[in-house]
């Protein structure tokens, strides 16, 4: 800053670029003419505002779930005396004190996301301000695309089911638990019945080897063998 006199107007003017040595007492002396005369003031220099981001980095660009917490994302500030917010999801809020912003909260809504956040400190020194983006990913769903009977159906053993279909959103992947190897609902196998032809005094014939055979068969899967334990010839 500098001093001036012409024709009679002594003039201060100028940008301070300093704030050391602030508040500035000044003095204007006056030369020439008769006697001591002498004028005095102050001028005090305020900084420019600053604020610089405490949280960790990504914290200014972070995904998270509809109705869970973000990770609170924290700047200090020096020279303002506030600060205003745009930009935020409903849920997540903005709040300046002694010299900290603290954003923080659940974003209650996916609609206008990713959510591109600004950060402006008022009072103090300058048009200072910070950005950010906060992206609300929406909560899994799982949708029925088959027929509903497909979810509780009884099968034949060795026969391959009606698949089962669904459609997601939001997932990346899927586990399961429960299933049988190769079905949902494991039946017995047919009845095998051994006959003669009706009116006739024929009889079916089958060794002994292979009604074993069955009978074991039939016993490991846990059915009811309709082959007895001894052959009626």
């Amino acid at each position: 800053m500098t001093g001036n006199w012409a024709a009679n107007v002594v003039t201060i003017s100028g940008s301070p670029s300093t704030t050391v040595g602030s508040p500035f007492s000044y003095t204007v002396n006056l030369t020439g003419g008769c006697g001591t005369v002498t004028a005095t003031g102050s001028i005090t220099v305020t900084p420019a505002n600053t604020i610089t981001l405490t949280s960790a980095p990504a914290t200014t660009s972070q995904t998270v779930c509809i109705s869970s917490p973000i990770t609170n994302i924290t700047y200090t500030t020096t020279g303002a005396t506030g600060a205003t917010f745009s930009g935020l999801p409903t849920g997540v809020t903005g709040n300046w004190a002694a010299n900290v912003v603290t954003i923080s909260g659940s974003p209650s809504t996916t609609v206008g996301s990713p959510f591109s956040y600004t950060v402006n400190l008022t009072g103090g020194c300058g048009t200072v301000t910070e950005t950010g983006s906060i992206t609300v990913t929406p909560a899994n769903t799982i949708t029925l695309t088959s027929a509903p009977a497909t979810t509780s159906q009884t099968v034949c053993i060795s026969s391959p089911i009606t698949n089962i279909t669904y459609t997601t959103t939001g997932a990346t992947g899927a586990t399961f638990s429960g299933l049988p190897t190769g079905s949902i609902t494991v039946t017995p196998a047919n009845t095998i019945a051994l006959s003669s032809v009706a009116g006739t005094d024929a009889r079916l014939y089958v060794s002994a080897l292979r009604l074993l055979i069955l009978h074991i068969q039939l016993q490991g899967l846990g059915l009811h063998s309709p082959v007895s334990n001894r052959c009626d010839w």
